[in-house]
This record gives structure tokens, sequence and C-alpha cells, in this order.
């Protein structure tokens, strides 16, 4: 079992942190200090995203989403076995289709963008001795203006608290990589939300919320443990 030694979360996990009861940031914490190596949450949306990107780049129109949509529900159809692992995969190719299918109903939502370079890692910050990674999806241009762009795909829209943090978690990480950025060049486009979502207004709460819990997580860190409570540990 790998540890990691030094606190490290990443910023969707580290809301989740921010608004949860003490049980559920034990598991959050867990999960963080003892890495599940074969995670097969990574890339889960990799489809989906490679569309995007294929999209904001000019390769391809909105009408591809549909196709491969279809596809992917097919593929997922053919799944009969019902082991974990074969369950996941369709629950993961189902989760696509529905988002290519949701993406091709917003086309002003997520169109107008030049392509810059699609982020797979490298945006963080440190708060209280925690590494925080705040990786946006995308870096895209729209009328002269460079923006950081997160996708939120899954049905369920996020709380306004949730958007908040979000973007100034990726603010704080692009600004450790340009002092330059400003808070509403981080942004979220969310169809569940039925919109584009940025910090437009005061964050001064939020990112007090966000400094707290990252002195709690720098906190706890030493005493969690992988499948017991910090409190019996």
């Amino acid at each position: 079992m790998r540890v990691v030694l030094e606190p490290r979360i990443n910023i969707k996990d580290l809301t989740k942190f921010t608004y949860s009861n003490a049980g559920t940031r034990e598991r959050l914490l867990q999960k963080a200090k003892y890495p599940n190596e074969s995670n097969p949450f990574a890339g889960y949306y990799n489809e989906t995203k490679e569309h995007l990107e294929a999209f904001h780049k000019g390769q391809i129109p909105l009408v591809v989403f549909e196709d491969t949509a279809r596809r992917l529900r097919q593929s997922a159809d053919s799944i009969l076995g019902e082991t974990d692992k074969q369950r996941y995969l369709k629950t993961r190719l189902m989760s696509n289709a529905a988002a290519l299918e949701t993406l091709k109903e917003h086309p002003k939502l997520i169109g107008g963008y030049s392509y810059i370079r699609r982020v797979h890692s490298g945006y963080s910050f440190v708060e209280s001795d925690v590494a925080v990674s705040a990786n946006p999806d995308f870096i895209l241009e729209k009328a002269g203006k460079v923006y950081y762009v997160k996708y939120h795909l899954d049905k369920v829209a996020l709380t306004a608290d949730a958007v908040r943090c979000i973007c100034t978690g990726m603010h704080w990480a692009a600004q450790a990589k340009s002092s330059s950025v400003i808070s509403r060049s981080c942004l979220i486009i969310s169809p569940a939300n039925g919109g584009t979502l940025s910090n437009k207004e005061e964050y001064r709460t939020y990112s007090g919320n966000l400094r707290s819990a990252c002195r709690q997580i720098a906190s706890w860190w030493p005493d969690i443990q992988p499948n017991s409570s910090r409190k019996s540990a």
C-alpha cells in the first residue's frame, strides 16, 4: 500500500471536505493519503473530453457528439457480465454517452471559444502545507480573453458553495503560474446548472473556508489510518 506522507488533495475533494461532516472528511483523507493506484475513476469522462478538445480545435462539429453517444450506448448494452469491472465499464460508457448528448443540446454554452491547450496536470497551490491540485480541463480564448475552463459533466448540478470554492481553487492555482490571472477568468461550464459559472462577487468568505479546511487537513493528516477512525488510531 502506497502512503502519501505530505498532505495532498484535489480541489473537488477539498470542496467536499469543506462542507462535510467529520466521518466524510476522514474518508476523503483516507482516499488521499492511501491512494488506489488502479483508481477506476481516473479518466472517467475521457471520451467526452477528447471530443470537447476536438470541437474546440474546430476539428469536429457537434453532430459527432450524438453519433459517438449512440455508439457508446451500443457498447454499453453489449456488456452482459455482472462483475464489478463490467458494471463499472457499462456505467462509465453510459455516463459519457449522456454527457455527449447533453453537450450537443447546449451549442451556445460550449461554442465560441478558441482552443489554446488541454490541461492534464500541473496546476496547484499550497495552503497551510497542503498541496491542492486544481487543474482546469482546458485553457481557451473568447473575445480576446483567456479563460481557465473546467467542465462539470455530472447530471447533478453544483451548489453555489461548490462553484465558488472550485473557482477559487482554480484561481489560486492559475495565479501560482501567472499572478496576472483574475478570478473571473476561471470558469466552470455546467450543463446541469444551465450555464457558465464563475466567481462574480466577493469571495473572501470562501477563501477563508478553504484556508480553514486546509489547516484542518494538515492537523489531521498524521493520524489518518487506512481502515480505522482517526479518533481510535
